[in-house]
């Protein structure tokens, strides 16, 4: 009996006393006490509510926050940087690129936005950049550019990734997905091809 009432959240001196009473006095103190942990009780959902809309809110607000600042790359920006990719791979090479990824252009660049912004999604939240989430979308880079562009060996990915940090065209427009961003990812894929020559 002393146990019960301790866990409904009686003291020791109030058990006491009540314990020394017939049970028609004890009657009122359990319905004070059934009125006190009712109160309880509603704040406890009150705070369990306001949480979760705030953990809610929270996430929504960091992905919502890092689409309405920058709406990701276009087909103008790849144009762009095939000036950029001619000095480092050759005509030929891009040329070819052109070619295989004609008529899906959409694609090429829906694909590569829907990866750097969970990029940006893993750097707001914490997570470091050569875990398994972000080797993960290093290969889903990868995949895309060998199915899109063209067969990227690993050297070249890694040169890629490298250039994403390095030079300050694409740093500037990865990091538009949020500060930061170009060296995770950058960091993400060296991890990537470094798991995959061992």
């Amino acid at each position: 009996m002393i146990l019960f009432y301790k866990h409904l959240g009686f003291s020791l001196s109030q058990i006491k006393v009540m314990l020394n009473q017939n049970e028609n006095k004890r009657l009122p103190h359990l319905r004070k006490q059934l009125i006190l942990m009712q109160e309880e009780k509603q704040k406890i959902l009150t705070l369990i509510d306001t949480l979760e809309k705030t953990i809610e809110y929270q996430e929504r607000r960091v992905v919502m926050t890092t689409k309405e600042k920058f709406n990701g790359f276009n087909y103008e920006d790849n144009k762009k940087y095939e000036k950029i990719a001619m000095g480092i791979y050759g005509k030929e090479v891009v040329e070819g690129a052109i070619e295989k990824h004609k008529g899906k252009e959409k694609e090429l660049i829906d694909g590569f936005n829907e990866i750097f912004f969970s990029f940006s999604e893993n750097l707001s939240r914490g997570i470091d950049a050569i875990s398994e989430e972000n080797t993960d979308l290093a290969k889903k880079i990868h995949e895309h550019i060998c199915k899109y562009v063209f067969d990227c060996s690993m050297e070249v990915f890694s040169g890629i990734g490298y250039g994403y940090a390095k030079n300050p065209e694409f740093k500037n427009n990865i990091d538009k997905f949020g500060d930061g961003t170009a060296q995770y990812v950058c960091d993400a894929i060296q991890e990537y091809v470094h798991k995959k020559e061992k």
